[in-house]
């Protein structure tokens, strides 16, 4: 699905159940900016889960999908006892380290970390290395160890839906790397008049196979404000009634 298609998708339904509710195309590119890794740690967090057998997933070759083409692991160098995190991460799968052989390194909370190193009956970190995150680094016990490796889930492409205003005002979508030179009374999405437009859309880069599950999670989240925002209309109307 394109993002114009998910746009759509999205409108039909609130058009059938909420008369005639539209977004606005500013509406709906914070909808997906506000959403995407949110919808990402979703279906990562219920991937995990399945595969632990914990919780039945309703598409799971699908959510396989997504965390596999999400998945990467960078080898980092420790520096004073800790790393920069990489740029694109969104969740940690797990990291890895050598001290003395090649060891996982739990990731735990800075008050975690504190209460370990203080109790002696706690496991070791000489064997049972920890990290923590602050910030952008991550921090490493012992600082010694080498030959580390995060196995981490990269945040995704935000999704951008641009546009042209034709001159009946309606909203036009424009295709990732359209071009349309704006006949009289047209508008592009950022104001513009008279001339030629490059569209600034950006697709989706998570699998095709995903993209309704998207399109759903936003439906939910669109379903879900209209419905405070109605409860809300209805709890005032009631005051000024009373």
């Amino acid at each position: 699905m394109t993002v114009a298609q998910i746009k759509n998708y999205i409108e039909i339904i609130l058009n059938k159940h909420s008369s005639g509710n539209t977004l606005s195309p500013q509406e709906f590119n914070t909808l997906m900016s506000a959403n995407i890794y949110g919808f990402v740690k979703t279906q990562v967090m219920a991937y995990r889960q399945y595969v632990n057998g914990a919780s039945p997933v309703d598409d799971p070759i699908f959510t396989a999908l997504l965390y596999e083409s999400l998945q990467k692991s960078q080898s980092v160098t420790l520096t004073a006892g800790a790393f920069t995190m990489p740029t694109d991460l969104l969740m940690v799968n797990d990291l890895y380290g050598t001290y003395n052989s090649l060891k996982e390194i739990e990731l735990v909370s800075p008050e975690e970390y504190a209460k370990r190193i203080h109790n002696l009956l706690d496991k070791p970190i000489a064997y049972y290395p920890v990290a923590y995150i602050v910030g952008t680094s991550c921090k490493v016990f012992p600082t010694t160890m080498t030959g580390l490796t995060i196995h981490y889930i990269a945040k995704p492409t935000i999704p951008i839906y641009d546009y042209y205003v034709d001159a009946n005002y309606n909203v036009v979508s424009l295709a990732a790397s359209a071009t349309r030179a704006l006949a009289a009374g047209e508008t592009g999405s950022l104001g513009q008049t008279s001339t030629t437009v490059t569209s600034l859309t950006v697709e989706l880069d998570i699998p095709a196979e995903t993209h309704q599950l998207f399109a759903d999670y936003l439906l939910a989240k669109v379903s879900m404000r209209d419905r405070d925002s109605n409860l809300y209309q209805a709890v005032q109307n009631e005051k000024t009634t009373d």
